[in-house]
């Protein structure tokens, strides 16, 4: 090197004089452009090493007219299956030459607000809503984007019209789950916090109801549920919570869906405990396919999210639109896998609840 590392490089001349080369050269390194020798590249990567230096993004965007900085808007990140997403989310933008900048809200309207307005000050390339938004969010996000024609894309979201969407077919998932269940002579479903009425509800609602009409069944008459509380709606607590309300009703629904996999297990360990055997006396399926689905017993029957598909689809799209920004409108739909394992079987002559010794302990405990 040409001269003593100095105490804080904080400029590309300064670093271009402490590597002993042309400051055009140097930069030609940090822009990643062709026609350098690899002994070049080499020197410049391990003297950036060596004083933590690293190119001031915003005389890059001054220099290239970008920043290479996705925004991405996450509501919630209290499930591993959303952690998954992000990850593999930040892994393939870096693969692209990007970099995502990750803001979390949760059902505040002014906190999307103020994110998407930190993502426009931060010169960001396109924005990502990852994560179900209310439509009026969305609707506020994208006013606020037009006049920079900064674009938008909406990840595991719902179909807006006018937005860009890559959305996992959920309903497609849940109808031939409750088609599968059927053919194995279910005939009374039990919800494991899959509320109705609620809009991040409502593509599953719709499959299990396209599921039951192809079975011949309402919904009204082959769907039981318990009013529990959704507090800690995602939770193995909460799966045991609504497990403990379905013993104490007695249900005679033999086959029960779940919101994720940790309500579904939560839930199959209070039946378990009860006296309930999985699946000779009622069947439990999940879903987003997480490590614990293959690690209980029985193994849990689960819907796969396909992460790395899903993701991928996102980035390709996110992408394009950042190069043709006024590009037409375009709505990517993944299919789901149905993953199926050893906690569902043939549905029991009669009820489990009804027909058991677990029927009878609760019975005593009640008088």
């Amino acid at each position: 090197m040409s001269e003593k590392s100095p105490a804080k490089i904080t400029s590309t001349a300064a670093f271009a004089r402490y590597v002993g080369l042309a400051r055009t050269t140097v930069s030609r390194v940090l822009n990643n452009q062709p026609g350098l020798r690899s002994e070049t590249i080499t020197r410049v990567h391990r003297a950036m090493e060596e004083v933590g230096f690293a190119p001031n993004p915003y005389a890059v965007f001054l220099l290239r007219g970008r920043t290479g900085i996705i925004g991405v808007c996450l509501r919630y990140m209290d499930a591993p299956a959303v952690q998954e997403k992000i990850f593999t989310l930040q892994q393939m933008l870096r693969d692209r030459g990007f970099t995502a900048l990750v803001e979390m809200t949760r059902d505040d309207f002014s906190e999307t607000e103020r994110i998407v307005r930190h993502f426009i000050h931060m010169r960001v390339e396109g924005i990502v809503f990852l994560g179900g938004f209310e439509p009026e969010q969305v609707a506020a996000a994208a006013d606020l984007l037009k006049p920079q024609a900064t674009p938008l894309v909406l990840a595991d979201q719902f179909e807006y019209s006018g937005q860009n969407t890559v959305t996992l077919d959920r309903a497609r998932a849940m109808e031939e789950l409750v088609v599968h269940l059927h053919g194995l002579r279910h005939r009374l479903f039990g919800l494991l916090g899959i509320l109705l009425n609620f809009l991040f509800n409502d593509s599953r609602v719709r499959g299990i109801q396209r599921g039951l009409e192809r079975c011949g069944l309402s919904f009204d008459s082959a769907i039981d549920m318990v009013p529990v509380t959704p507090t800690g709606s995602r939770s193995y607590a909460y799966g045991k919570a609504l497990a403990e309300a379905f013993l104490a009703r007695r249900t005679q629904a033999t086959a029960f869906l779940g919101l994720n996999d940790e309500v579904s297990v939560g839930a199959m360990w209070r039946f378990q405990e009860a006296g309930l055997r999985v699946p000779e006396d009622i069947s439990i399926t999940g879903f987003n396919n997480m490590e614990i689905a293959q690690h209980v017993t029985p193994s849990l029957t689960t819907v796969d999210q396909r992460v790395s598909l899903v993701m991928s689809a996102l980035v390709d799209d996110i992408v394009d639109v950042v190069k043709m920004p006024r590009k037409r409108m375009r709505k990517k739909v993944i299919e789901a896998e149905l993953v199926l394992r050893d906690s569902i079987g043939p549905a029991p002559t009669k009820p489990a609840m009804v027909a058991h010794p677990a029927f009878e302990v609760i019975a005593r405990n009640e008088r």
